[in-house]
């Protein structure tokens, strides 16, 4: 078994899936795994490759999402991304094994397992990011006017919560700091 690895960002995400792609292909895709770095208790018959990220490669995968399954199920995978879950890369790679054979009607295949982990992942992410866009609050700085918000979020959703706080306050000075990361 191939097991890549990658950091946990969108880019590195995206490279390590299209690596992955490119060996199944040679050797089949029950013959590989992914997972996000760090791995902790690594087995001794596998094979690790760390993948570092090589944006001509993430653009790539992540226009062919687009294009050969829906902007949707780049949606869905996307947020995928944001969760914090061991298993989430593997999931993606799954959504996308299923995604590539059945087009844009994937989102709708529900008894695929597959399909409802990333849904699941996906509804985690934005239950958790709705959470903290109502829930944060500012605190003015000592005599100036920018507003600080301390969160401490499970996923990576602080983009999230940002994008809507600059629609809400542009003409503010401010900024969310996320204690966790």
């Amino acid at each position: 078994m191939k097991i890549f690895t990658c950091k946990d960002r969108l880019e590195d995400i995206m490279t390590c899936i299209y690596d992955a792609w490119s060996e199944a292909l040679r050797i089949g895709h029950n013959q590989i795994q992914l997972k996000k770095e760090p791995v902790f208790q690594q087995t001794i018959f596998d094979e690790y490759i760390h993948v570092d990220q090589d944006l001509s490669k993430a653009e790539k995968v992540i226009r062919s999402i687009q294009r050969d399954i829906s902007d949707e199920a780049y949606l869905n995978i996307y947020l995928a991304t944001l969760s914090v879950e061991e298993d989430a890369l593997q999931a993606i790679y799954n959504y996308l094994r299923v995604g590539f054979s059945v087009g844009s009607s994937v989102s709708q295949q529900y008894a695929n397992p597959h399909v409802m982990r990333i849904l699941e992942l996906r509804r985690r992410v934005s239950n958790e990011s709705h959470h903290f866009r109502e829930f944060a609050r500012f605190e003015q700085l000592n005599a100036s006017n920018v507003y600080v918000s301390h969160l401490e979020p499970k996923s990576d959703v602080i983009m999230l919560v940002g994008r809507h706080f600059a629609d809400r306050m542009p003409s503010e000075q401010w900024m969310i700091i996320d204690d966790n990361r």
